[in-house]
């Protein structure tokens, strides 16, 4: 970036004094370079922007800020912004809601909520509507609310995560809600099955067979008139956002049976390849992608440790305790990884907090916000991993290696955001290996070596040994009347004391396992402060929907 471009203040990009106040109010005392590289052309030029960067580079204000300048306070609804999962939708709605000097209504369509609470607030007539494509998908089929049937007269289309979108199986009901977008008429002559919503509906919208009729007639038979009306189109500002421009293979085959036979495979094929079968731009977008010359965060610090399976989880409690002042997210690969992780560090005395997308969304909601208030260490499948903004997050830990290097992006990306600086480190076993390649071939380098104090790690190791043991134990009820000088053994490898002679049986070796633990228990004190006003502003978003 030229040096003048990154001098570049939000008095240069915006013309509200208003907007800018609000911006600093929020500690958000200067763009980032891809809000000085885009909001000129969307601001000043109103141009449609095709936006890919890395996670945490503050792509969401890079269509707020023009949305929140230009929507007016009316009846209409005169923004809409798909974004593939609900903690996304209410993390915009929050970013939204924290510069909304205007006080405009903004509404949260997402699933997990009642439909008729949001039918309510439908009613409100909000003036941007964020949703997820499935439930906005299904008030356009299943409701008749006037919002969702005149989101076709928005001014402002965002496709938040586009590759993300792709990539979690929801470029079909993308491609609906788009069609109905562009041509709402169109919908009342489509059939179809969208997969997981059962048998095949007539999408009619209570029109009566003879209007249908007359309508099919007249778009048949008249040309012209439909031309005219294509004319008279909305005018309508769009933007794409995506952190990466690729979709990875498997994407691809959610996409390849709805677009019919391909004539060639193309391996380069990009999220804008896809969806400009789609979207319908006002001429050529403007294409801002800063992915090519940077993929991680600039702050972040990347570290691996090889180690075989079995000592991931010494390594975790190790770590735990080596950065024991840092709020840290640990990312497993399964939910089944995820509760063998937790588990043991529970017995360890860590305060751990789950995150994966079988639980219900109240308590995802709930665990966010504690996590956010500190003093805990989130375990989370991937359904964490992108888009989240947490605040002050310090370490990064993978457990195992995500199977894309995009999932890797996204998982660092937690940490590092915006001008503060993280770590990230990588539990390498040997089924992680062909990963770590993948990532580093990517990276276009070598991701640096952990040194551990290996006497500290010893000491971490044996009394993970102990918690695997009561773990074992517990699980199994194996409580039987075998009893050995195990304990002993155990007490005098770890120089620890034993205060009075064991009875007889597991129990009591269960007991004396606990009571070792005990010596080992981690002091994990996490930051309790705040500074980010989206967090709290997120939970209140949650409050207010009556999920909490």
């Amino acid at each position: 970036m030229a040096a003048d471009e990154a001098e570049t203040k939000w008095e240069d990009l915006i013309d509200s004094s208003e907007m800018i106040e609000a911006l600093k109010s929020n500690n958000m005392n200067e763009p980032t370079d891809i809000q000085r590289s885009t909001l000129k052309q969307s601001c000043k030029f109103k141009q449609d922007l095709i936006i890919s960067a890395k996670t945490g580079s503050g792509k969401t204000l890079c269509f707020a800020i023009p949305i929140l300048l230009s929507v007016e306070k009316t009846q209409e609804t005169q923004a809409i912004i798909v974004s593939p999962t609900r903690e996304l939708c209410l993390q915009i709605t929050a970013h939204l809601n924290a510069i909304n000097y205007k006080k405009l209504d903004i509404q949260c369509l997402i699933g997990g909520i009642a439909r008729e609470k949001q039918e309510r607030l439908l009613n409100r007539h909000p003036q941007i509507l964020v949703g997820t494509p499935g439930r906005l998908w299904e008030f356009i089929c299943d409701r008749q609310n006037d919002v969702v049937r005149d989101i076709a007269k928005a001014k402002f289309l965002v496709i938040d995560e586009a590759d993300r979108m792709i990539e979690m199986g929801h470029f079909k009901e993308l491609r609906l809600i788009l069609n109905y977008i562009y041509d709402p008429s169109s919908v009342a002559k489509e059939s179809i099955e969208v997969e997981g919503e059962g048998p095949i509906q007539d999408l009619n919208f209570n029109l009566e067979g003879d209007m249908i009729e007359e309508f099919l007639e007249e778009e048949k038979n008249d040309k012209k008139k439909k031309e005219e009306k294509k004319k008279n189109t909305v005018k309508r500002q769009t933007f794409l956002i995506s952190a990466t421009m690729t979709i990875e293979n498997q994407a691809r085959k959610v996409i390849k049976p709805l677009q019919g036979p391909n004539k060639k495979k193309d391996n380069e094929e990009t999220v804008v390849d896809k969806l400009k079968k789609l979207v319908q731009f006002r001429g050529k977008p403007v294409v801002v992608d800063l992915t090519q010359k940077e993929q991680l965060p600039s702050e972040l610090t990347e570290y691996k440790i090889s180690c075989n399976d079995e000592e991931k989880e010494s390594l975790l409690h190790y770590l735990l305790k080596e950065f024991e002042n840092k709020k840290t997210i640990i990312f497993a690969n399964t939910i089944k990884q995820e509760r063998r992780i937790i588990e043991v560090l529970k017995l360890l005395g860590h305060s751990v907090l789950r995150l994966d997308g079988k639980m219900p969304q109240r308590d995802r909601f709930k665990r966010l916000e504690k996590f956010q208030q500190g003093g805990y260490i989130l375990i989370a499948t991937d359904v964490a991993g992108r888009g989240l903004d947490l605040p002050e997050v310090g370490l990064i830990i993978h457990f195992s290696l995500p199977k894309t290097a995009e999932n890797y992006i996204h998982r660092c990306g937690r940490t590092a955001r915006i001008y503060h600086k993280g770590t990230s480190i990588v539990l390498v076993g040997p089924s992680d290996v062909r990963s770590l390649r993948t990532i580093q071939t990517m990276l276009g380098r070598d991701i640096l070596n952990y040194h551990c104090n290996l006497e500290e790690w010893k000491r971490a190791e044996h009394f993970v040994k102990i918690a695997k043991e009561v773990s074992h134990i517990e699980n199994s009820h194996q409580i039987g009347n075998k009893q050995s000088s195990w304990e002993q053994k155990v007490a005098e490898e770890a120089g620890l004391d034993t205060e009075a002679k064991m009875e007889a049986g597991p129990r009591k070796k269960l007991k004396f396992l606990k009571k070792q633990l005990e010596q080992s228990k981690a002091k994990v004190e996490v930051p309790m402060k705040r500074t980010s006003v989206i967090t709290p502003e997120l939970f209140q978003m949650a409050k207010q929907q009556k999920l909490i």
